[in-house]
């Protein structure tokens, strides 16, 4: 399936700005420059290794968490999604950086918890907030049907 001959899919997938890992037989037998930056690793120094669950770089990269976070010494953590194509011989990993979107995530948990601590009434006029008025309303009418 995944063959380093036909030139013109290698050349798209070397600069592709997500990372690609194929592994034949849990053998690394071929990963994109995108990857190997994310991972601050040589593209050498992983052509070839076999991929275990005693290898922490396995378990983070063949893993089921998604998204998962790869700490770098360089630079920021990214977070990444993975895909998967399993072939008959190879299996093709796709990792996409997510980092925005947990960020965002992470980011609105925190503003709405920072919301539902907020106090109910204006503290100058002593009324209920409008949004809290309505959040009232909205429990006594489903209560009542």
């Amino acid at each position: 399936m995944f063959d380093t001959s036909d030139e013109w899919p290698m050349k798209a997938l070397e600069k592709a700005n997500f990372g690609v890992l194929v592994l034949e037989q849990g053998s690394v037998i071929w990963l994109n420059p995108y990857l190997a930056k994310l991972l601050e690793l040589k593209k050498t120094d992983l052509l070839g290794c076999m991929m275990s669950s005693e290898d922490r770089l396995s378990t983070v990269l063949l893993g089921t968490d998604t998204p998962f976070m790869v700490s770098r010494k360089n630079a920021d953590d990214v977070w990444l999604k993975r895909q998967v194509i399993q072939a008959e011989r190879q299996n093709i990993y796709f990792f996409h950086d997510c980092s925005d979107l947990v960020i965002i995530g992470n980011e609105c948990r925190r503003l709405q918890k920072d919301l539902s601590e907020m106090n109910p009434k204006d503290p100058v006029t002593g009324m209920i907030s409008f949004d809290h008025l309505v959040q009232l309303l909205d429990s006594h009418i489903s209560r009542s049907r």
